[in-house]
Parts: structure tokens; C-alpha cells; sequence
């Protein structure tokens, strides 16, 4: 039997809080991650999330898209469960021959008196057999090598 593809029904337009909460997320990101260089996870407290759709989510993809730098390959990933949004970037060449990287990410339950350390990031690829350490921060940890 097969199931007939129907088109996801298109989300409203953003509102005006909404705008803003994206154009706040979108600047903290841009200081956190140094201009769009650096992968950062951003949490989302409990009055933004009310406002935050997947509406929302495309339109920071869309942005950070647009204000990243050249040469830089960006992903954001919206985590609603989780609380949290996560952006990844990488270098890619100019020839558009994209080096070889192994990306690593770790999802835990978010706790509000957790923290991410970026000390605690492992730079070993997942086919690794290193012992996981037992002390793992909260949220999500990307590592790219």
C-alpha cells in the first residue's frame, strides 16, 4: 500500500516578537560564535520558547546563512525538546572540494544549572575506543576534527 506525499502545510508569517526574538538569538550567536567561526548551542528559556517555531528556526538558518562569512558552511539545528538550538560551521574550500571531517554530537537531557564546557570537548573521532568519561556536560556537544 502506498501512502500518497502530501506538501507540509506552509507556516504562518512570523510576527513582530517573533522578528525579534530571532534577531536577538541571531546576535547572540554571531558574539558567541565569533562572527559565525566557532560552533555554539543556544538555550532557549522558557518565555522564548512560547514564541519559537519551526517558522522561526528557518528564518535564523536563513539568516545566519546569509551573514557567515565566506568560506564557511554553517547548520543550525532546532532542538524544541531539548530547549536549545544549535549551530555548527566549517570551513570549506575555495575549489568547493570540501575536506574530510568527522562531526561528533551528544545529546543529554538540559538541566538550568548545567553548563556547556568547551574544556570538556573530546577532539577523537566517534570510531574511537576511548572510555566515554562519566562527567558529560549537559545540552549538545559538537566536536569537529
Amino acid at each position: 500500500m502506498r501512502i500518497p506525499w502530501r506538501r507540509p502545510e506552509p507556516e504562518p508569517p512570523l510576527t513582530d516578537g517573533q522578528h525579534a526574538l530571532v534577531d536577538r538569538k541571531l546576535e547572540l550567536l554571531r558574539q558567541a560564535s565569533f562572527g559565525f567561526t566557532e560552533d555554539r548551542l543556544l538555550h532557549m528559556q522558557h518565555a522564548d520558547l512560547e514564541a519559537w517555531t519551526g517558522a522561526c528556526a528557518g528564518e535564523l538558518r536563513r539568516r545566519v546563512a546569509a551573514a557567515a562569512p565566506a568560506g564557511i558552511a554553517t547548520t543550525v539545528l532546532d532542538f524544541p525538546k531539548l530547549r536549545c538550538v544549535s549551530f555548527q560551521c566549517r570551513r570549506v574550500s575555495v575549489g568547493g572540494a570540501d575536506q574530510p571531517s568527522t562531526i561528533r554530537t551528544r545529546c543529554v537531557w538540559p538541566s538550568s544549572a548545567s553548563m556547556m564546557a568547551g574544556a570538556l570537548a573530546r577532539t577523537t573521532p566517534s570510531t574511537s575506543t576511548d572510555d566515554t568519561p562519566l562527567d558529560t556536560p549537559r545540552g549538545l556537544l559538537t566536536t569537529i576534527a
